[in-house]
């Protein structure tokens, strides 16, 4: 589950009353933990503005094969988990399953995942909520080991 930090300030006034007749106002700031539910699947998951067309188009863009990856002919599967939060943004970014000696591809494809725009949250009950997604990136070499 998702922790958020919400600075919250608590005002407490003490009252101390001297032989004057003076009062004294402090002042502590507090930072409190707050908890926020996060979904794996609700009544409209969340979408990368423009379908999933663009989020393709901006993977495809994106995305650079590491150079000491293609010479040593590592390719295959990373599986990325992201959550997309109630105000679209995308965080809490990492890796579910990579490859075997692929650790430059796990980065690469957290990277891609990092640099997503702002989503269309999804939504439980009416309501933006937090959602968990996974996202598999594939990396296959072609027969010259280009992109």
């Amino acid at each position: 589950m998702a922790k958020y930090l919400a600075s919250l300030t608590l005002v407490f006034y003490l009252s101390i009353t001297s032989g004057f007749g003076q009062q004294v106002g402090i002042t502590i700031n507090q930072e409190v933990k707050q908890e926020v539910p996060v979904f794996t699947s609700v009544e409209e998951m969340p979408e990368f503005v423009g379908g999933e067309t663009a989020r393709m188009k901006f993977i495809k863009d994106s995305l650079k094969y590491p150079d000491n990856s293609k010479k040593k002919g590592i390719q295959g599967k990373v599986y990325v988990s992201y959550v997309v939060c109630n105000e679209g943004k995308v965080n809490d970014v990492k890796v579910v399953r990579g490859v075997t000696g692929g650790s430059e591809l796990e980065k690469e494809a957290v990277r891609v995942v990092k640099a997503f725009p702002i989503h269309k949250p999804g939504r439980q009950n009416g309501r933006p909520v937090s959602v968990q997604m996974v996202l598999p990136i594939n990396f296959v070499l072609n027969n010259n080991n280009s992109k």
